[in-house]
């Protein structure tokens, strides 16, 4: 998974390129809603914690103010030209083809379901539970079925609920959107593999009806987990 700390100077350097601030100068509050335009749901305490540690590619500006006459003004920052670097570096990285214009949580969605599939596919006690022969393994999906629609539509409904809940920790909910977002990817093959969708989808499926407490997600799991077993057979 990529860890947000990492993408801090590129979240920063986009903000500045969007307000056309050759200044580069902000506050946590500046970070905080610049994360927040990119798709990521954080603290300012976390972000905070972050660019005060000993972070290379932010350097403080200008410590807190103390006013006796009115209120504190916020201590400010800038992206050191390390810092500038390292997101030119990861723009590039990231991006490619992708529009600029697009939140840097979708644009790195393709990288976390490629590191977690890998990883999912990796772990011999998921697998071990999958014994069917290759032939019996691949499926073949018709997209214009009724159940493939109503899977993928599930689908969406379940990823747009986690990304609104506010139970669960950072960290973890960019887990489970990976695993959910790269198993719509391989739903959207015309061939898939049981063992490759119940890696990745499935264990996730039974994760969130196990671990969370909110009735809307675990509902929706509860009910996808059935169309699956429909839809694959």
């Amino acid at each position: 998974m990529v860890e947000l700390k990492k993408l801090l100077p590129l979240i920063i350097y986009r903000e500045c390129k969007r307000r056309n601030d050759s200044d580069a100068r902000f506050t946590a509050a500046d970070l905080d809603s610049a994360c927040t335009t990119e798709g990521f749901k954080v603290t300012q305490n976390y972000v905070k914690k972050i660019i005060d540690s000993d972070y290379p590619y932010i350097e403080i500006d200008v410590p807190i103010i103390i006013s006796w006459d009115g209120p504190n003004e916020p201590s400010t920052y800038f992206l050191t030209q390390q810092g500038i670097e390292e997101a030119e570096r990861l723009q590039d990285e990231i991006y490619g083809d992708i529009p600029r214009d697009t939140p840097l949580a979708e644009a790195i969605t393709p990288i976390k379901e490629t590191k977690q599939l890998q990883k999912n596919i990796s772990e011999d006690t998921v697998l071990a539970e999958v014994t069917a022969p290759a032939a019996d393994r691949i499926v073949t999906l018709d997209h214009n079925s009724e159940p493939y629609k109503e899977v993928m539509d599930k689908l969406d409904e379940l990823i747009k609920e986690v990304k609104k809940d506010l139970s669960n920790d950072f960290e973890e909910k960019e887990r489970v959107l990976g695993e959910l977002q790269a198993g719509k990817t391989l739903l959207k093959s015309l061939k898939v593999d049981k063992n490759k969708i119940m890696a990745v989808l499935i264990a996730c499926l039974n994760w969130l009806k196990e671990n969370l407490d909110n009735i809307i997600i675990t509902g929706l799991a509860t009910a996808l987990l059935e169309l699956l077993k429909a839809l694959l057979g």
